[in-house]
């Protein structure tokens, strides 16, 4: 994962996509003029309002492990994951 300030818009985008598929239970996107990284949560029991950001995606992600931990919400193995293992099969 890209720490410290993300300084090309287009790989910034790029990241955000990466951090979208690792958090399915989110929507992850770049803001091109805020240069932040915000997250919204899409999961049924997730609090109204609520959202995070940050301008490292290393604290972003540690910003959404912190929001799923105080909302107790319970992180299942995400579909990317089945995917990987279905396509090892059909070899």
């Amino acid at each position: 994962m890209v720490t410290g300030e993300v300084l090309d818009a287009g790989h910034a985008v790029q990241v955000a996509e990466r951090l979208d598929q690792d958090n399915p239970d989110w929507i992850v996107l770049y803001g091109s003029y805020t240069r932040e990284f915000v997250a919204f949560p899409v999961y049924p029991d997730a609090p109204d309002n609520c959202y995070c950001s940050a301008k490292d995606p290393a604290a972003l992600d540690g910003h959404i492990r912190e929001t799923e931990r105080r909302t107790g919400h319970v992180r299942l193995i995400g579909p990317r994951t089945r995917r990987r293992k279905a396509g090892r099969r059909k070899a």
